[in-house]
């Protein structure tokens, strides 16, 4: 499994830092499920890893029901401790997008809570594209007049989108630390326009 850090920096006024975490496969690992039922009627099971490559066809209908809640979370030690380092940052907004749904947002905070995280913004986007992410991305360096944004995410494709929001002269690419055996690779965007 392969996770990536995609850093964007803006030249802003303000000295705002935002740092978005993917929650399942990113900082936990679960057994929620997400199902599908197709539009010629066929029933589809599947985990979040499945789901994360997952494109709905017109006529699915997606529920997000036995995903609401966090499920046996085992914790990718590596990220949550990077998400609790970000807590300590002034000047830092730190939030959970996940493609989960909205009721799932509560069973979030709540689990975070049990591990004596606070602080933390959830948003269930109830999608697994990776352009949903992008978006909701470029609509909070917006809003919070962003200076630099760190985007940690298993899926390469979520990295891909929120990267492609910057030009490539902007884009560079390194590898990170691996303490754990967990890849990690690193793209950053610097200051510069979209």
């Amino acid at each position: 499994m392969s996770y990536h850090r995609v850093a964007l920096r803006w030249l802003q006024a303000a000295a705002r830092n935002l740092q978005v975490f993917d929650f399942d496969d990113t900082l936990v690992s679960s057994t929620g499920s997400v199902s599908v039922k197709k539009a010629d009627g066929e029933a589809i099971t599947m985990d979040s890893a499945t789901f994360a490559h997952f494109k709905p066809a017109d006529g699915d209908e997606l529920d997000f029901g036995a995903f609401n809640d966090v499920i046996s979370p085992r914790i990718i030690k590596k990220n949550m401790d990077r998400l609790k380092a970000s807590l300590a940052q002034p000047d830092t907004k730190v939030v959970i997008l996940t493609a989960r749904s909205k009721g799932a947002e509560t069973s979030v905070a709540k689990f975070l809570d049990s591990l004596g995280i606070k602080g933390v913004q959830v948003v269930g986007l109830a999608s697994s594209d990776p352009e949903d992410k992008a978006k909701w991305i470029d609509s909070a360096i917006e809003t919070e007049h962003a200076e630099q944004m760190d985007f940690f995410d298993d899926s390469s494709a979520n990295a891909a989108a929120v990267a492609a929001q910057r030009s490539e002269e902007h884009l560079a690419s390194e590898p990170g630390p691996d303490p754990e055996g967990v890849p990690d690779r690193v793209l950053r965007v610097r200051a510069g326009t979209p």
